[in-house]
């Protein structure tokens, strides 16, 4: 499948939208290779986000910060996991890093504007949560059932991360 073709794929079906007459569902024809290109975009922007921005930081908070930053952004990931091997759509997995790769770095570059604007963390939070359980719904075929469930996790998972923050030597004296 060419580049164009799987990028197509993922956004009509990450965005849970109904298919036109003709339309075909190839979401199991993108490849792992796309799946590992979503998540190393999602990597490389995070990275180089948090690189730019953190200036002054020790090498321990940045190593604090990096490790809820890893967990705040893995936590899709590993839910989408769970989820399809309980729902039996492995098939669909790659589709949907690959789509979740590509929203989330997009996210989180549109969060470094606005953080620039006012405070961005509900947004963030928001704008993840909407986006991944809209992927739910698109890629896992959930219902509406499922769907809040997945919200829940990734929204508790986001916010566990902070707290997590709060536990670690460095977080206490972050500012």
């Amino acid at each position: 499948m060419n580049p164009g073709h799987a990028l197509s794929t993922a956004f009509k079906i990450g965005t849970a939208r109904k298919l036109q007459p003709g339309d075909t569902d190839d979401s199991e024809q993108i490849g792992w290779l796309y799946a590992i290109v979503g998540i190393v975009l999602l990597v490389v922007v995070q990275f180089t986000i948090f690189v730019v921005a953190s200036g002054g930081l020790t090498i321990n908070e940045f190593r604090d910060l990096s490790i809820v930053m890893l967990i705040s952004l893995g936590a899709p990931f590993v839910i989408f996991l769970v989820a399809a091997l309980m729902t039996g759509k492995m098939a669909r997995l790659p589709a949907a890093f690959f789509y979740l790769g590509i929203l989330l770095s997009l996210v989180q570059i549109v969060s470094l504007i606005v953080q620039n604007i006012s405070s961005g963390s509900s947004f963030i939070l928001g704008a993840t949560v909407v986006l991944v359980a809209t992927a739910a719904r698109g890629f896992l075929k959930f219902g509406w059932v499922g769907t809040l469930v997945v919200a829940i996790l990734v929204a508790a998972a986001i916010i566990g991360a902070g707290f997590l923050l709060l536990q670690l030597p460095t977080g206490r004296y972050l500012t």
